[in-house]
């Protein structure tokens, strides 16, 4: 009976050792999932850090073609106002021009004058990619400034 208390002990044995190792491979899984999970909070923190950078400095250029594209407006609006002023200045002191095919007083005024209201109809991508230093020279061409050439010294 001695022996067979001893074979049952190492029965026993065994089966701790086999439940240990089963224990020890399990902690181990565990392990390797909870340090993958860490690695992927890690990387996902930092694409959140370049999405919030990312954004920031999207904000800041639909500000920045905000504040552009209200200068245009402000400005065509400018424009528009000084070219009605000018002609209707010209047309109630004296034509345009000399000669007598252009100074008829039947023909209508040009659209713009027709509808001063209506917004200009531009291509949808016409102002979204146009620096604002070109935009300065266009409007400084168009004041007489020398545009691009003025602007450079050439």
């Amino acid at each position: 009976q001695n022996s067979e208390n001893y074979l049952n002990l190492q029965e026993l044995d065994a089966s701790i050792r086999r439940w240990k190792a089963s224990r020890v491979d399990e902690y181990a899984h565990q392990l390797y999932v909870v340090d993958r999970m860490r690695s992927e909070i890690a990387y996902l923190r930092q694409k959140v850090k370049k999405q919030e950078i990312v954004v920031e400095f999207m904000t800041a250029e639909c500000a920045r073609h905000e504040r552009d594209d209200e200068a245009l407006h402000r400005e065509n609006t400018r424009l528009r106002t000084q070219l009605m002023h000018t002609t209707l200045h010209a047309t109630t002191s004296a034509p345009l021009s000399l000669s007598p095919s252009s100074s008829s007083s039947s023909a209508p005024p040009p659209p713009l004058l027709t509808h001063p209201r209506q917004p200009i109809r531009m291509h949808p991508k016409a102002h979204t990619h146009l620096p604002a230093a070109t935009a300065a020279k266009v409007v400084g061409a168009r004041e007489g400034g020398g545009g691009e050439r003025g602007s450079e010294g050439g």
